[in-house]
């Protein structure tokens, strides 16, 4: 559906009254909003998210596209909505504007004020010779906010396990 670019507040309503259902639920170019929503016969569950819906044309200028992004569903100046599972069942879904919600634009390209994800190779040693740090020094610098992606992704490797290439990790 159409609607203007902004912050939108979702509420669905999943489930069926004939059976068990599972709904994971995507907005635009596949972010996951919801996943493995389980209802079990004749329940139904409400469930809220808020999407951001952006253009890449804005007011006084615009996004610069690559060839290769422009048929994405979140460059085309519609909420696109994915509905998938081993049962999806919706049985409702509400959208009203969410003027207030925050927004984090994140600008820029391999250099943006988050920091790299640590390799996979760098469970036991940081293959990222000294970039986090400097990011981290930046934002200190800067006072700017940062988000420390390196320190999350080191976590979630040794949580994991030795065999990162097992879909558990172990």
């Amino acid at each position: 559906m159409r609607l203007p670019q902004g912050n939108y507040d979702f509420s669905v309503l999943l489930g069926d009254p004939a059976g068990k259902s599972d709904t994971t639920v995507k907005a635009e170019s596949r972010r996951l909003m919801l996943e493995n929503v389980v209802t079990s016969e004749k329940k139904q569950i409400s469930r809220k998210f808020t999407v951001n819906i952006r253009q890449a044309a804005f007011p006084g200028g615009s996004v610069g596209l690559k060839d290769r992004e422009k048929p994405y569903l979140h460059w085309d100046n519609k909420l696109t909505l994915e509905f998938s599972g081993p049962r999806p069942c919706v049985a409702a879904v509400e959208i009203t504007p969410a003027p207030n919600a925050t927004t984090v634009y994140l600008l820029g390209d391999s250099t943006v004020l988050v920091t790299s994800m640590e390799r996979k190779d760098g469970v036991v040693n940081d293959t990222l010779a000294g970039y986090p740090d400097a990011v981290k020094r930046v934002a200190e610098h800067e006072k700017a906010s940062m988000i420390d992606l390196h320190a999350m992704s080191r976590q979630r490797y040794v949580g994991l396990g030795k065999d990162l290439t097992k879909p558990n990790g172990n």
